[in-house]
């Protein structure tokens, strides 16, 4: 495989990544899979004195930038509830959707569509697979039951690692990023994962890429109000044991 990368972006990045916590694992695979040319635009929800921040970093990289308000209510079991209003719910944070690219039409079509919740369109710029998609309502309305649906969704395991949403449940990581795939054995949403994975042993960052790949492969429990728990003593989990793959 043969990969168009933007080093002096990319270290960009990283610098922002050191610097503050509010760039998670899953928003380095997106920036992976951007700084590649893989996918088109990239996203980050995140307060407005950092959105600032990225901004001013990035000033001279000829990207283009759109931001706006989100309001967030963020559950218990990895689950963010996220709108364009403050949802009538006092337990709301603001924070700010910023939104980058190099195509100034892409970008504030793609920030348009994301901050007004079409995310049948906006995750096409994301190169999300048209089943996942169309499957993303389902999942975002189970909110606190997302990832017992995902696995519903996904019949019998053991399931591929390459697009296992479930291990952000626990504060780890997917390789396909912030994409919530239709089933855990969706070839389209595992070739994402796969694609970052390459990309980042292309890149040099072997260390990482074997990081992401061992919290993807790291079997997980759910529990009764949706907690995604990692299974720290598989074996005192025998029967509700959630396992992955390559």
């Amino acid at each position: 495989m043969s990969i168009r990368i933007n080093s002096n972006l990319l270290d960009k990045f990283f610098s922002l990544y050191r610097s503050s916590d509010q760039i998670s694992l899953a928003n380095l695979s997106e920036i992976i899979l951007f700084t590649c040319s893989i996918n088109q635009v990239l996203r980050f929800v995140v307060t407005s004195d950092f959105a600032s921040q990225i901004q001013n970093t990035l000033n001279d990289t000829g990207l283009y930038f759109y931001s706006g308000n989100l309001y967030l209510s963020r559950k218990i079991n990895g689950w963010t509830s996220i709108s364009n209003d403050s949802m009538n719910n006092k337990d709301y944070e603001i924070e700010t959707l910023l939104v980058m690219g190099y195509d100034d039409s892409s970008v504030k079509d793609c920030y348009e569509k994301e901050l007004n919740g079409d995310f049948h369109n906006s995750g096409k710029y994301f190169n999300y697979p048209d089943c996942c998609i169309t499957n993303y309502p389902l999942i975002s309305s189970s909110e606190e039951n997302w990832a017992n649906t995902i696995l519903e969704l996904s019949g019998d395991g053991p399931y591929p690692c390459w697009s296992n949403r479930l291990a952000t449940g626990w504060g780890g990581t997917s390789l396909s990023g912030e994409l919530f795939p239709c089933s855990l054995h969706c070839e389209h949403a595992n070739e994402i994962g796969k694609s970052t994975y390459n990309s980042l042993k292309e890149l040099g960052l072997k260390r990482l890429a074997e990081e992401f790949l061992q919290q993807s492969l790291f079997p997980v429990i759910i529990h009764m109000n949706g907690k995604v728990e990692r299974a720290e003593h598989p074996s005192m989990h025998n029967h509700n044991l959630i396992k992955f793959k390559l």
